[in-house]
């Protein structure tokens, strides 16, 4: 009955130890404690290499393409960010001719990765879809952008509530 007791006791202090999985995924975390969303970020701001936009953009793919958070979503302002990098040409033109072959092969691969301007507008719409929050800003800007009228489904419903959830 003690060892029963004991293991019962062993387990819950195992299962209370675990760490709780994160609401969103922000790339894979280095020895720092840093996430390769952070680390690149902040490379790229700093440093304004190809090196460091290669980087960043793989790194924003692989968040917005494996959610991996409690919410099974991207996080917030992540795919506006990634879509706003795919729809600027000098940084599209700086990742094809920096790029490493596993980057390149990474986008070739990616849903938004063979037509930068498309996957851009898909993106912009996902990051509406999953915050209805983003579209007062998002849908004026990705119109401008396109120059089309871009459709958001219950955009009416947001617009009642002052833009927020």
């Amino acid at each position: 009955m003690k060892k029963v007791i004991f293991f019962g006791l062993l387990t819950l202090m195992l299962i209370g130890c675990s760490a709780p999985k994160s609401l969103y995924y922000w790339g894979r975390t280095d020895m720092s404690g840093l996430s390769a969303y952070d680390k690149n970020l902040y490379e790229s701001y700093k440093r304004e290499t190809p090196k460091a936009l290669c980087e960043l953009i793989c790194t924003l793919d692989d968040i917005v393409c494996h959610p991996n958070g409690t919410r099974q979503v991207p996080p917030p302002g992540v795919c506006a960010e990634y879509g706003y990098l795919l729809w600027q040409d000098e940084a599209m033109t700086t990742f094809d001719q920096n790029a490493t072959n596993a980057q390149k092969k990474q986008m070739t691969q990616s849903p938004y990765g063979s037509d930068y301007k498309q996957g851009a507008v898909k993106l912009f719409q996902m990051e509406m879809a999953n915050y209805p929050v983003s579209v007062k800003f998002l849908k004026d800007f990705v119109e401008r952008l396109t120059g089309q009228t871009i459709d958001v489904p219950n955009l009416n419903s947001v617009e009642q509530k002052g833009g927020q959830l």
